[in-house]
């Protein structure tokens, strides 16, 4: 189940404020481009790390989850319940790798497209 969420979380994450500043043609800046880059690698080090506050620091506050065959799982409550359950469960991330392959959009929005392999446990 978090293996398939991990294709979609790059979109939740990705809600980040871009630079005030604009262009004429309203493309992202080169500060907005690093800026994604660095959420991005903060979100796979965070889970690396078994971050809890770290992965959730990473997302914006109206964060929704598209898991494929589930509900839509909006805002940081659900997100939180969802994937750090206190029901006794536990998940340990063994390998989490993921490329970009795209980082586009403007000064209102942007997003990120790529891949990830993740390896892991759940007791």
């Amino acid at each position: 189940m978090i293996k398939s969420m991990l294709v979609l979380i790059c979109a939740a994450m990705l809600l980040v404020t871009c630079s005030n500043s604009k262009s004429n043609d309203n493309s992202l800046s080169e500060t907005d481009l690093k800026a994604i880059k660095a959420l991005h690698q903060a979100y796979v080090t965070a889970w690396l790390r078994n971050d809890t506050s770290g992965v959730l620091n990473t997302l914006s506050i109206g964060a929704i989850l598209m898991p494929s065959g589930l509900r839509p799982i909006a805002g940081m409550t659900e997100i939180k319940q969802f994937w750090f359950p206190h029901d006794g469960s536990r998940t340990g991330i063994n390998e989490f790798t993921a490329s970009l392959d795209e980082v586009n959009g403007s000064s209102e929005l942007a997003y990120m497209r790529g891949k990830s392999h993740l390896v892991f446990t759940y007791e």
